[in-house]
């Protein structure tokens, strides 16, 4: 697991051509656009290689590389989230080596394509008091309620706020002092691109978000590109309906490995999948038992969605007894919403495994 130099990136080019036809986030960080990094077999002469990303590990290369395949086991991330992209009909063989101990499952997400940007006649559309606006310098310098987001989504994906001046673009729903959607440009190459959207909570179930994903959409179309990707989970039923509605197309589904509960929205999963999901991973934590905490922090999360305290509680003080959950505010930072109960102090389980934990 050797860190290649980003002056050398194109030695590791070929190893991912195939995803790169798909994810233009592997172009990206290949092209310097994109933090990420990219660690090889052989500096010299890399034949297996894992880019990684924002949003993930993708490998590339010769499956049947046994060093690096278990190198790459021990490397991947035992107390944090992570996703694994590739191309699974050639890399399935050297999954179970990959992914041993690190308790992810597979799972899928959508790819959709517009060639046609700019089909949606947003501007006669768009609600009285609301308007249209493209993401630039000046927008961002207003102080609009949830530009910061705006602003940390820009530097999660662009290498600079400066590059993405330069090469990106994007489109905001604005309502008064405030951001009520946005769509960015994550990723470009060539004639092609890729993009999002986010809404917020209180403007969600109003079309809010299509719009501004249209507007965004025509943007690229005045920018000359002639293929708009999109990519999101395939429970993602929100996420989906936007994209149809503003011309995207479903082009693939393909999968990927996580490890944890495979949802961007815990609305996009029912009490009893969540059940499922938490079951599923304590049957493997009996054959398997985890040596870290943090898989028994995500079947506690599962637990609390299905409703069910006292096993969630469970999986919590097995944390502790590992030796991985050591203290209050590392569980408020692993997981937040959990303190968001205004009744949680009087939680007879709380109290128990705070006793447990330092301050």
């Amino acid at each position: 697991m050797n860190q290649l130099d980003p002056n050398r990136y194109e030695l590791a080019r070929p190893l991912f051509a195939g995803l790169g036809e798909m994810h233009l986030n592997v172009t990206a960080v290949l092209n310097g656009d994109c933090p990420g990094h990219v660690h090889v077999d052989d500096p010299a002469s890399p034949r297996s290689a894992v880019l990684v990303s924002d949003d993930g590990y993708y490998l590339g290369g010769n499956v049947h590389n046994q060093a690096f395949n278990s190198a790459l086991n021990a490397w991947l991330p035992r107390d944090s989230y992570f996703v694994l992209f590739c191309d699974l009909g050639a890399w399935r063989p050297a999954l179970d080596t990959i992914l041993q101990h690190t308790y992810a499952v597979c799972t899928q997400r959508r790819y959709y394509t517009c060639r046609e940007p700019g089909r949606l006649d947003w501007p006669a559309r768009l609600p009285a008091g609301f308007a249209i606006q493209p993401v630039d310098a000046a927008l961002l310098a207003r102080g609009l309620r949830r530009g910061d987001v705006v602003q940390e989504a820009i530097d999660g994906t662009w290498r600079s706020a400066e590059l993405f001046q330069q090469r990106g673009f994007g489109a905001v729903l604005v309502h008064g002092d405030e951001i009520a959607a946005w769509s960015l440009c994550d990723f470009v190459d060539g004639g092609r691109c890729e993009m999002g959207i986010n809404t917020a909570h209180d403007y969600r179930r109003r079309g809010l978000g299509t719009l501004t994903a249209a507007a965004n959409l025509s943007y690229a179309r005045t920018r000359g590109y002639d293929t708009v990707g999109w990519h999101c989970w395939a429970n993602n039923v929100g996420s989906i309906g936007v994209a149809e509605k503003a011309g995207f197309v479903h082009s693939a589904t393909y999968d990927v490995y996580i490890n944890h509960w495979p949802a961007e929205n815990i609305t996009d999963m029912t009490r009893d999948e969540f059940r499922a999901f938490a079951e599923h991973y304590e049957r493997w934590f009996e054959a398997e038992p985890p040596a870290g905490g943090y898989p028994h922090l995500v079947a506690a999360t599962a637990w609390s969605l299905a409703g069910e305290r006292a096993r969630c509680f469970a999986q919590l003080n097995r944390a502790v007894d590992v030796g991985w959950l050591r203290s209050v505010a590392q569980l408020r930072e692993h997981w937040p919403e959990f303190f968001w109960n205004p009744q949680l102090d009087q939680i007879a389980e709380w109290q128990a495994l705070r006793a447990r934990l330092e301050e």
